[in-house]
């Protein structure tokens, strides 16, 4: 996956998805803007589902050709007062196998200062994260067709880095968070890897069964 550090806001991005985060106590940021863009048509639709925001529940939302993306998923992070970073690993892990397959490129928004005391580093690893364990594939032993191969995430764009924490635009700054971006693709990939590898499950198995027949 590469990932982009842009100043634009969703509405600007041309991706395939939009992943808007909210709280089920109180709406964020970047929600309350899409919904001014749609007239409050996101709000309405929330009431309509009875969208509750719970730790991986998800609303997906047409653009209608409003925006540059087609699609909005409304990702749940549970209640903003408990809210942990296990919560947004499970959250986005649940989105990202919703479309796999589906997508190529998204957009997303990290969350204020105001509304986590998760910095970005910390939301960088478990954004990462969650992604590879919802879009991974083992296909180590079995051969795709080329028709067959299945659209991977690819592709980030990600916005929301706070002046008063992050300096603004400063293209340097900017730089070491998309870093922190890449070093969590890197570090979390090696791990989603190993903990679906068949082969790699296996051995842990034995290792514990072999264990276990030793405590006397």
């Amino acid at each position: 996956m590469k990932f982009e550090i842009t100043d634009n806001s969703l509405n600007k991005i041309s991706a395939d998805a939009v992943i808007a985060f909210t709280f089920s106590s109180k709406t964020t940021s970047v929600f309350n803007d899409l919904d001014k863009i749609f007239s409050g048509s996101l709000v309405e639709q929330v009431k309509s589902e009875n969208f509750k925001a719970k730790v991986g529940e998800i609303m997906a939302f047409y653009t209608d050709k409003k925006i540059l993306s087609p699609k909005i998923y409304i990702v749940g992070l549970g209640p903003m007062e408990s809210f942990t970073a296990n919560d947004l690993r499970r959250s986005v892990a649940i989105f990202a196998k919703i479309i796999k397959g589906k997508a190529s490129s998204l957009a997303v928004s990290v969350l204020s200062p105001s509304e986590t005391n998760l910095n970005i580093a910390i939301q960088a690893d478990v954004i990462t994260e969650g992604i590879l364990l919802g879009d991974y594939s083992f296909n180590k032993y079995k051969k795709l067709d080329t028709k067959e191969k299945e659209l991977e995430i690819d592709g980030i764009s990600v916005i929301g880095i706070y002046p008063e924490d992050y300096n603004g635009g400063d293209v340097l700054v900017k730089d070491k968070i998309a870093v922190l971006f890449e070093i969590g693709n890197i570090q979390n990939k090696k791990s989603v890897e190993i903990l679906t590898n068949p082969s790699n499950i296996q051995i842990v198995s034995d290792s514990m069964i072999r264990g276990l027949k030793n405590v006397k």
